[in-house]
């Protein structure tokens, strides 16, 4: 009996694993090629029966031969492998001044872009405050230009980048503190003020004036109605 138990099972992990060999399939992957130097007609004869889909694009690269291969999309490389049925995008050069969207790229990486990908003349970049953009960030192009707006070869381009607002400045500084005459009480003020204020008969007896004397220039004064 237990002979037969032993058998069932084997016949049945046996069916198991030759059904789960039989699920998994090998995924077939097609290699990239080369196409460096290639026309989009180039392209074509090279990729024809390819077992992938694939469009065409532009981007601005002057310094590769108008109409040529530049790269391909989401990263790929010539030999990458991709699954059979994968869709990619191949793009060629263009060579026309269309401004690119830069948002997220700070100054360096802006003026990288533009001086090594594009023929402009003077790249004029100016602070404007931002709230939305963090400071050092790209924000916009001046004179109306906008991502994807072609200019002409040569052209004076303002770049915008963003800095903190002035307010935020003025709300983060330290406060200057108030004077320490400004905050005493006024009873506190008027006894400073009084102490302050010099009895004449005491200023002159301390400067060691003869009391008859003192007596003698001020006998004219009411101040004093008892002789020394």
């Amino acid at each position: 009996m237990k002979k037969v138990f032993l058998i069932i099972i084997t016949l049945v992990l046996s069916t198991l694993l030759f059904a789960c060999d039989e699920g998994e399939q090998p995924v077939e992957e097609f290699v990239l090629p080369a196409l460096q130097g290639k026309t989009k007609s180039e392209v074509l004869s090279t990729l024809s029966g390819a077992p992938i889909t694939f469009t065409f694009d532009e981007v601005v690269a002057f310094n590769i031969p108008e109409d040529t291969f530049v790269q391909y999309g989401d990263n790929l490389k010539p030999g990458s492998k991709v699954a059979h049925g994968t869709s990619i995008v191949i793009y060629f050069s263009v060579h026309k001044n269309i401004l690119p969207d830069l948002t997220g790229k700070s100054q360096s990486q802006v003026l990288t872009t533009l001086n090594n990908n594009y023929k402009l003349g003077t790249i004029d970049v100016r602070r404007v405050d931002s709230d939305e953009v963090e400071p050092g960030y790209f924000v916009g192009y001046g004179n109306g230009y906008v991502p994807g707006y072609e200019v002409p070869i040569d052209s004076e381009i303002i770049v915008y980048i963003a800095q903190e607002p002035a307010a935020n400045k003025s709300a983060k500084a330290p406060k200057t503190s108030v004077s320490c005459f400004r905050k005493m009480p006024k009873s506190q003020r008027a006894e400073q003020n009084r102490v302050k204020q010099v009895d004449p008969i005491s200023h002159h007896l301390a400067a060691g004036t003869d009391p008859k004397r003192l007596f003698l220039s001020n006998s004219t004064s009411n101040s004093f109605t008892t002789a020394w």
